[in-house]
């Protein structure tokens, strides 16, 4: 039913953002899935996503208003559309690795080039858009503004995420180039374990996305310098856009029950007008607050 392909498609939203929160950190800080959680987590995703391949050949679409629900017309769709980008982030690369046996796989069968392998999997984040429409779709009135926040910050964690990992990047190739100290050992971040490190840039990643600003760590390098001048300039860009996306999101609410009290109003006017009982007054005033509710 479509209640269980709203749910399908929830549980593909927060699968989708749990990838693009994790796949870059095991990509950049060389962290593969430790303990049962993260060995779980990475089966699950992968079944997921087969599954879902398999369902959306057989989910209709909507075409200028009409349910489309023959086989070969959804196929056709999803073919020339989804199928592949979907197709590509499930193939088990890492399993056909370790299992092979010829001596050219054996040349890309190291740990780094497994785990680089996993990087197909963010190309399902070009479907983020249409997720988070669907998902948006499902929730009335009364839930759209917590799941604006909701949206927003993840958001802001993906741009966080992804911006610490590049700042560790620079850092790694400039401790290489120039050498010398640089914050990690100002820090005392030498011996500090893959995840340590990353919520280090994590926090600094934060100080420049919200444009808060440099405090006890900081570039020292040009390279470095120059990373976080741009890093800077997107984060002044995205939380001036998440801040818009707040401020519209509460206009557009306010505006919605401001229609509904001048329509309810003008029930009562009229009620008025025709002197009807008051206490079918109430009734109606009651019945119109409940059907906004449930339309909302």
């Amino acid at each position: 039913g479509s209640d269980v392909r709203y749910f399908w498609d929830f549980l593909s939203l927060v699968l989708t953002m749990y990838v693009s929160l994790t796949v870059p950190y095991e990509l950049t800080f060389d962290a593969a899935p430790s303990g049962g959680f993260g060995k779980v987590m990475d089966t699950t995703v992968v079944t997921f996503f087969c599954i879902d391949i398999i369902l959306n050949f057989n989910t209709g679409y909507f075409n200028q208003g009409v349910t489309v629900m023959d086989r070969k017309s959804i196929c056709r769709r999803y073919l020339a559309g989804w199928f592949w980008i979907d197709a590509i982030s499930v193939v088990p690369i890492q399993t056909i690795m370790s299992s092979a046996e010829s001596r050219l796989v054996a040349l890309f069968r190291s740990a780094k080039f497994l785990r680089l392998t996993k990087a197909v999997r963010l190309l399902r984040l070009s479907k983020m858009n249409d997720l988070v429409e669907r998902a948006r779709d499902t929730i009335g009135q009364h839930g759209l503004f917590a799941f604006t926040l909701l949206k927003l910050l993840f958001y802001l964690m993906a741009l966080a995420t992804f911006m610490a990992c590049g700042w560790w990047l620079v850092t790694n190739m400039e401790s290489k180039r120039v050498g010398g100290t640089s914050w990690v050992q100002n820090q005392n971040l030498e011996d500090a374990s893959s995840f340590e490190i990353f919520l280090t840039c994590f926090y600094f990643a934060l100080t420049l996305a919200t444009t808060v600003g440099f405090g006890d760590i900081a570039a020292t390098t040009v390279s470095e310098r120059v990373y976080c001048m741009i890093c800077m300039a997107c984060g002044v860009a995205s939380f001036g856009a998440l801040v818009g996306s707040v401020s519209n999101t509460i206009h557009e609410q306010r505006k919605a029950k401001s229609a509904q009290r001048i329509r309810v109003q003008g029930a009562v006017d009229v009620m008025k007008k025709h002197s009807v009982p008051t206490i079918l007054q109430v009734r109606v005033q009651r019945y119109l607050g409940e059907m906004f509710r449930l339309d909302s």
